[in-house]
């Protein structure tokens, strides 16, 4: 019975985001470590969006509440909602 060798589906599996090999000095390894975890990770901007995106669900769930002929009630709850996301973009 043979041993080893290759077989399908065995090995390291490929990564849906390529990656490079950059060489940097080590006296600047850390700096650029710390900015890109810094970068990676933003908590204020990352508390921001979710509450922005809860505020625009909160909006659409009110408009889901009201009536199909509400005679542009709709739309208007839709441009508050657009409003809230493009304020948050700038």
């Amino acid at each position: 019975m043979p041993r080893g060798g290759k077989r399908m589906g065995s090995g390291r599996k490929k990564s849906q985001d390529p990656t490079v090999t950059i060489r940097v000095p080590c006296s600047k390894k850390e700096l650029i470590a710390n900015w890109i975890h810094q970068n990676r990770f933003p908590d204020d901007q990352n508390r921001s969006t979710k509450a922005t995106i809860g505020n625009a669900i909160e909006i659409l769930n009110e408009a889901l509440r009201l009536k199909a002929n509400a005679g542009g009630k709709i739309k208007t709850e839709i441009r508050r909602v657009i409003a809230v996301l493009e304020k948050s973009t700038l």
